[in-house]
């Protein structure tokens, strides 16, 4: 079980995109530095674990990665529920795959939270030798949706711990912002109520 004296944070990442496309291997590389070419498709949802340490704080990374086959769309979309982040991923060499970002990115805003994040990741970003997808694509793509894209690679290690270490750093902000914002707002609370207490405290003196 999962303790909150193991970590500062926790983040729920969930990573979602079309069957095939390299999800599995890229989380794999974050978490474990192995990479596996031939990498059997995810069945369902997977569930993986991994902490890193940002500015003297330990971030804990709950990563859902999820199936892009139809039949595993319903059990997906349960899985937005509560996610700090998600990650819409495409194939470079794939280009179905680019296709299929409207959709996901469609259906990953309608069921995350408002204060979740969606970035775009575009995976094998290595072999240029079959790159379908070109930076004026990925380009095309921040400037539609607003979202910000990074190009990565399993393989050669391109980007992987860049992206996790820049999402860790956010998410810490993030929740730093979210406590003095709470902070304020009791101290806000109690400058209130020591006010109303010694205006009623002035009345019953002069009553």
């Amino acid at each position: 079980m999962e303790t909150k004296k193991r970590y500062d944070h926790l983040v729920k990442l969930v990573m979602v995109g079309d069957a095939g496309i390299g999800k599995s291997s890229l989380l794999s590389k974050f978490t474990s530095g192995a990479f596996n070419q031939n990498y059997l498709t995810t069945v369902g949802v997977d569930l993986l674990f991994t902490t890193v340490e940002v500015e003297q704080k330990r971030v804990r990374f709950q990563l859902w990665d999820t199936a892009g086959a139809e039949r595993f769309r319903s059990i997906t979309a349960s899985f937005y529920r509560g996610a700090h982040v998600i990650i819409v991923a495409f194939d470079v060499t794939n280009g179905d795959s680019y296709m299929s970002l409207p959709r996901w990115i469609s259906e990953a805003r309608r069921y995350k939270n408002s204060e979740c994040d969606v970035i775009l990741v575009a995976t094998k970003a290595d072999d240029d030798e079959n790159r379908q997808v070109d930076s004026d694509h990925i380009l095309a793509l921040e400037t539609t949706y607003g979202i910000p894209c990074v190009e990565t690679s399993a393989k050669s290690s391109k980007n992987v711990n860049e992206l996790f270490d820049i999402i860790a750093h956010d998410q810490m902000k993030k929740k730093e912002e979210e406590r003095k914002g709470i902070e304020k707002a009791k101290s806000e609370k109690r400058k209130i109520t020591l006010t109303l207490t010694r205006r009623f405290s002035s009345f019953a003196c002069c009553s």
